[in-house]
């Protein structure tokens, strides 16, 4: 068995070692042949993580949690990517080696949309602020993604806010925005994916659902399938 995030580290530190620094065709080469052939059918682990029982100081009252980390990137938003990259397939708005996929995020997105154009063959471009972590921004740099780091706190109609940034750099031919905080697959992949899982992990009974808010599609997308499956679910 492999700990998938801490295989992608160990990757990514290996790639980032490398003497002389490698270019980004040949990271893009060596995280493919790694992810794709090394390791199997890598992207196959996206979802259907573990539900493990924590602590609770209520007797009364069970506490589950879901295992998001156990994906490949180590986040809940390799889920989306994947669903959003494969409608856009789907639908012909993505072509491998051709097409520049945008996507504007503060860490976890840029770094899953990475790893999946990285074995699909797909250009990147990920545009963030200087919030985002230096270990987000290294691992999206060795999957062989474009990274550029704007100025962190300007207004969010401002050009030069990251969100504006990664809007204008899709206009460009060929290329295609994740656009995560207003594409309805985001919610949809929550609904098709995660919610289903905790209902059949928790056998349906599931009481209460608490997730913590970006774009929003975690706890949209999970409550409305919850709610679907039983009125009586609360979801926070």
């Amino acid at each position: 068995d492999v700990c998938l995030p801490e295989l992608v580290s160990d990757m990514v530190d290996e790639v980032v070692a490398q003497k002389p620094r490698p270019t980004k065709e040949n990271v893009a080469h060596y995280m493919k042949e790694a992810l794709g052939e090394k390791h199997g059918k890598f992207t196959s682990r996206v979802g259907n993580t573990p539900m493990v029982e924590v602590p609770s100081p209520n007797p009364k009252v069970k506490i589950l949690v879901k295992c998001e980390f156990m994906n490949p990137t180590g986040s809940i938003k390799d889920r989306i990517a994947e669903h959003m990259m494969n409608e856009a397939e789907a639908e012909g708005k993505l072509i491998p080696g051709k097409t520049t996929v945008v996507a504007a995020s503060s860490g976890n997105t840029a770094s899953a949309v990475a790893m999946l154009c990285s074995v699909r063959g797909y250009k990147c471009k990920i545009f963030t602020n200087t919030k985002c972590s230096t270990e987000k921004i290294n691992s999206v740099r060795a999957y062989g993604g474009e990274m550029i780091v704007g100025p962190s706190g300007k207004p969010a109609d401002h050009p030069e806010h990251y969100q504006n940034l990664a809007v204008a750099a899709a206009k460009e031919p060929n290329s295609w925005d994740v656009d995560q905080y207003d594409n309805m697959r985001n919610p949809e992949a929550y609904y098709r994916s995660l919610g289903p899982e905790i209902w059949r992990q928790t056998n349906g009974e599931v009481t209460h659902f608490i997730a913590a808010g970006s774009t929003g599609g975690t706890v949209s997308g999970v409550s409305k399938f919850l709610k679907e499956q039983s009125d009586k679910v609360t979801c926070i």
